[in-house]
């Protein structure tokens, strides 16, 4: 909301206008988000795709991919021959949505403004203004109260969206990073202890039972010990 002052000739107080409402269009198309993931130093310029891409980005300078494209002629390395980023990016299939599935949305981050907002990226089903709904593992009640995608104010959000949930029914302190956001009907389901399939890629210590380690599922980074 924005309001403005007009000040009359021979009053001493300003005359304050009507406010004017901003509207949020409802019917804006949808941002889909997509994660680009490069595995090995940021500043090594791993591939020319990556290397453009870091380097068009501010995260690695000029100089930096330059020397790794010399050390590629030198040892005779084959430069990508595959379609460019963005074409690659535009044909990919489109994910299937379950919007009309149960509601889910990972806890990203959470802060206190006239109420606890969280924060993440709905990941099924459906969340409207004033639905009720549940956080997940400490099974509290909760009620929407707004609704934030890409910081507008909208009615209702569904996957696929980066989103913020003022919510009721709950405090701040009360919320962490990792918990679930789901529906009230049909919530998630919990556990400690699961079976794991395991890639080890390097690793200098031997892991056997009782080893440590820290586990990060979705939001959630929990230190866990092997069986």
């Amino acid at each position: 909301e924005e309001a403005e002052d007009e000040f009359v000739e021979g009053e001493a107080t300003p005359k304050v206008s009507k406010k004017k409402i901003v509207k949020v269009e409802e019917n804006r198309s949808k941002r889909e988000h997509v994660n680009v993931v490069f595995i090995g130093h940021v500043d090594a310029g791993k591939s020319t795709i990556g290397g453009q891409i870091m380097s068009l980005t501010g995260m690695v300078d000029k100089r930096t991919l330059e020397k790794y494209e010399r050390e590629a002629r030198e040892k005779s390395v084959q430069w990508y021959r595959g379609p460019a980023f963005i074409p690659f990016i535009d044909e990919l299939p489109s994910l299937n949505r379950k919007s009309d599935g149960p509601f889910i949305m990972p806890i990203v981050d959470k802060y206190k403004d006239m109420g606890t907002v969280v924060m993440g990226k709905v990941e099924s089903g459906l969340a409207r203004k004033g639905k009720n709904l549940l956080v997940m593992p400490n099974r509290t009640q909760v009620a929407v109260d707004q609704l934030f995608s890409d910081d507008f104010e909208v009615t209702s959000v569904g996957p696929g969206e980066n989103v913020k949930i003022k919510l009721k029914g709950i405090e701040e302190e009360d919320v962490s990073p990792g918990f679930v956001l789901c529906d009230a009907t049909n919530p998630i389901k919990t556990g400690k202890i699961f079976d794991a399939q395991v890639v080890i890629l390097e690793h200098k210590s031997i892991i056997c039972a009782a080893y440590s380690a820290v586990m990060h599922i979705h939001c959630a980074a929990e230190e866990v010990t092997v069986k």
